[in-house]
């Protein structure tokens, strides 16, 4: 706790990043400058596991096998993000109750294209 404070009071370490310190955006077959938009987003993500836990809402066996040997430890990876997929998902209702949520099912790489900008 006392750590915490110090590191907050002095503005120093990773607890004083606002985490997302890098964005790029980028058109993976031609330059923006073609007045075409990008399909493509990373993120540049800095933290400690501690927090990533709650942060990034992973099921905790996923989490533990993924940040699990860098536990208490400063990390910085990098996310990859379709800005424009070619896969619609769909959005239903579970019933005819207005309080019940929606069904959601956003069908993640049902196109082949979209796959491809993730992988490539």
């Amino acid at each position: 706790m006392v750590l915490t404070f110090i590191i907050f009071v002095f503005s120093s370490g990773v607890l004083t990043s606002p985490g997302l310190s890098v964005l790029a955006f980028f058109n993976r077959k031609e330059p923006i400058a073609t007045g075409n938009y990008p399909d493509h987003q990373l993120y540049f993500w800095e933290g400690v596991t501690d927090f990533a836990e709650h942060q990034l809402n992973i099921r905790p066996d996923y989490f533990e096998a993924i940040f699990g040997p860098y536990k208490d430890k400063p990390f910085y990876f990098c996310l990859s993000q379709i800005l424009r997929p070619k896969g619609r998902g769909e959005v239903t209702l579970r019933s005819a109750d207005p309080y019940d949520p929606p069904v959601i099912d956003p069908k993640y790489f049902s196109h082949p294209d979209d796959l491809e900008v993730i992988v490539e």
